[in-house]
């Protein structure tokens, strides 16, 4: 009898122990992973009869996961959370129309946190601007539940993580900028599907998939920080106006710029500087007739200047500075009219001066050339007593003097 009262106490004892190690270890769990608030503790929306309940739960979610009271006061309205009527909570950030949620704008709030999956709920959602703030996370994938959506702007945040395939839903996009944020990956091909997009911004540090040439409508492409070679497909996006895929000097793009950028014919601004693009510059680009700033700065461009270059007399700031060009300086260049900045320094060109240069005089007229191998002398107007006023000629003297 005494064996089994003694055994039956040890039992009691290491259970207990155990109950005790099991309660620890839950404790500190909920401690390490907080649970998200619950939302429905904040606001009872099953009194609000505007909007739909789900809609109603997708503000109060947005409203506790990016700060609340803390970093929202309301620009206008009776403030978030104090009626039963969402529509009025904050007119300025929330817009509704036929008793729907259409428009989020919550730029430059200094918000923080992340965005809840609740914002799938937003159905009849037409614009989501919540642009320069701090907020973090990824990118739920239930925001492909927002098919009504045309401007999607999260630029200059926190976010991390890739780009969910969802984003392929939003076939109503006219506008995706999610630039300055630190997100990785490549862009997903579904972007493809964005046929009616005209304007898209993405910092990432993937590749560019061929699929971006679906995006026909595209008038503005801003891409950073990518690597991998320019797809062939770009040419399809016609009705560009401005180009602009740059990264860090010593990082970014590789290979050569495609033929295909020749039927860019409507692109004003077309800067690929600070890549690592190679190879020669396609005399295609000569087709770009309407463009009035060309940048192709540190780069690894090798060869000749091609004499199709002169044919973009609308140029006014022309850059083909810190590459490896060779040969001669085109006399086509003096085609250029209108330039106001012709930089060639830091490269292998020999040769001498262009006379044809001197079509380029005028008032506030830079042309640097300076880290070249030329030779000779230059043109009279250029140096010693000028015609024009503030206009700069950067040369090295050891190797160009004046006539």
């Amino acid at each position: 009898m005494g064996r089994n009262t003694s055994r039956f106490a040890v039992r009691t004892v290491f259970v207990a122990i155990l109950l005790a190690m099991m309660l620890l270890l839950q404790a500190c769990s909920s401690k390490s992973t907080p649970s998200s608030p619950d939302t429905s503790t904040l606001f009872d929306c099953r009194t609000v009869t505007e909007i739909p309940k789900a809609e109603c739960k997708a503000l109060v979610a947005l409203y506790s996961s990016l700060g609340g009271e803390t970093y929202w006061p309301p620009s206008s309205g009776a403030g978030w959370l104090k009626t039963n009527a969402p529509c009025y909570w904050d007119q300025a950030a929330v817009q509704c129309e036929n008793g729907h949620v259409v428009s989020i704008r919550l730029a430059e709030k200094g918000l923080m946190g992340m965005i809840p999956p609740e914002i799938g709920n937003l159905t009849n959602l037409q614009t989501l601007d919540l642009n320069s703030n701090r907020i973090g996370g990824n990118i739920p994938p239930e925001i492909g539940n927002l098919v009504n959506l045309q401007d999607f702007n999260l630029s200059n945040n926190q976010l991390s993580g890739s780009i969910p395939p969802e984003i392929g839903k939003l076939t109503n996009l006219k506008l995706l900028d999610l630039d300055s944020n630190q997100l990785s990956g490549n862009i997903p091909p579904e972007i493809g599907k964005l046929v009616n997009l005209q304007t898209l911004g993405l910092f990432l540090d993937g590749s560019i998939p061929p699929e971006i040439g679906n995006l026909v409508n595209l008038q503005t492409l801003y891409l950073w920080g990518l690597s991998g070679s320019i797809p062939p497909e770009i040419g399809n996006l016609t009705n560009l106006k401005t180009l602009s895929i740059k990264a860090n000097v010593g990082q970014g793009l590789s290979g050569s710029i495609p033929p295909e950028i020749g039927n860019l014919v409507n692109v004003q601004d077309f800067d690929l500087s600070q890549n690592q693009l190679s190879g020669n510059i396609p005399p295609e680009i000569g087709k770009l007739t309407n463009l009035t700033r060309l940048e192709l700065r540190y780069n690894q461009l090798s060869g000749s200047i091609p004499p199709e270059i002169g044919n973009l007399v609308n140029v006014q700031d022309f850059d083909l500075s810190n590459n490896q060009l060779s040969g001669s300086i085109p006399p086509h260049l003096g085609n250029l009219v209108n330039v106001q900045r012709l930089d060639l320094r830091n490269n292998h060109l020999s040769g001498s001066f262009p006379l044809e240069l001197v079509n380029l005089a005028k008032d506030s007229l830079i042309i640097a050339l300076i880290d070249n191998e030329l030779s000779g002398s230059i043109p009279p107007g250029f140096c010693g007593q000028r015609t024009h006023s503030n206009m700069s000629i950067m040369v090295d003297t050891e190797e160009l003097k004046c006539e």
